[in-house]
């Protein structure tokens, strides 16, 4: 269940601390394009894409790996930010940032850490060979003209690329980065644990060969994958082209990788709670081991495989 890149193998920077045995995920955001509000998008969440793993029991100086920071990465901070000053330690994480995309990058003005003295929040990104110009990118984004002030000044931020293709770590957990089908680029990742790993694959529009290659090469025997489904398959025709997939396919892709649990995301914002319930029931009909994404739900992830709490 468990392929090579999961053991010490090359690539890897050395470790300093055994992997976690088990981990627990939050999913912060799980929509895509824009966030969705309203009575009508309450129960599923409308904040954009943002998961955010620690090992389970860590300290609270322990960092987070946050994948993405889509509009989920508000709460997300806000959350870090009071278990940390209730501790009277300074906020650590690593951002793992697949693109820059505004919807995976809506919640970085926004996230708490940057503004508390003495945090030390990495920013990475693997579509960049140097990291100058990924930092350029970020800091564009988060100033005047768009936005106010610039949080990415005060301090507690740092910037670096990642090694496509290898096993490298970050947060203290094992990852592989792989790109993606997506306009512009986009990095699919398999983090691993000791004896559990998760796959994140999104944003991504099957029918590259070599695309849907890495993409199955890091869920393979994953015991959790988030796949990008924010079509379904009467609909893509008309998005062909725009960079997503389709849940059908999320659920046929799980099974060729062998993975344990599927989790379907990148909701669109025009969904509603009433149209998400009657996605979210065919896919449970379709397998016992795949749901949609929603937000505010964690899952813990081990030996025994994914389990939601």
């Amino acid at each position: 269940m468990h392929p090579a890149a999961d053991s010490a193998g090359e690539g890897m920077e050395e470790r300093v601390a055994p992997l976690p045995a088990a981990a627990v995920l939050t999913v912060w955001g799980a929509s895509g394009s824009a966030p969705a509000a309203g009575a009508c998008r309450c129960r599923w969440g409308g904040e954009t894409v943002c998961f955010e793993l620690r090992a389970e029991g860590a300290a609270p100086d322990a960092p987070s790996l946050m994948i993405d920071m889509g509009s989920g990465a508000r709460d997300a901070g806000r959350a870090m930010t009071a278990r940390c000053e209730a501790a009277g330690v300074a906020p650590r994480a690593v951002a793992l940032l697949s693109h820059l995309h505004l919807d995976h990058v809506w919640g970085a003005p926004f996230f708490d850490p940057f503004y508390r003295a003495g945090s030390d929040i990495e920013l990475r990104c693997g579509l960049y060979d140097d990291p100058e110009a990924f930092e350029a990118d970020m800091r564009r984004l988060i100033a005047p003209p768009f936005f106010p002030i610039e949080p990415l000044t005060f301090g507690g931020a740092r910037f670096s690329t990642f090694p496509v293709g290898a096993v490298f770590e970050a947060a203290g957990f094992r990852v592989t980065a792989l790109p993606l089908h997506h306009p512009g680029g986009c990095m699919g990742f398999r983090i691993a644990g000791a004896g559990w790993s998760i796959a994140v694959i999104g944003d991504h529009e099957h029918g590259d060969p070599t695309a849907d290659s890495n993409a199955l090469a890091l869920a393979e025997g994953a015991d959790l994958v988030i796949f990008d489904g924010a079509y379904d398959d009467a609909e893509y025709p008309a998005h062909e082209g725009w960079g997503h997939s389709t849940w059908q396919r999320g659920l046929a892709f799980a099974a060729e990788a062998g993975a344990g649990q599927v989790l379907i995301h990148h909701h669109l914002p025009e969904r509603t709670d009433a149209q998400l319930d009657a996605m979210a029931t065919k896919v449970r009909e379709t397998t016992n081991s795949a749901d949609l994404a929603k937000q505010g739900v964690r899952w813990r992830l081990g030996k025994g495989g994914a389990a939601e709490l």
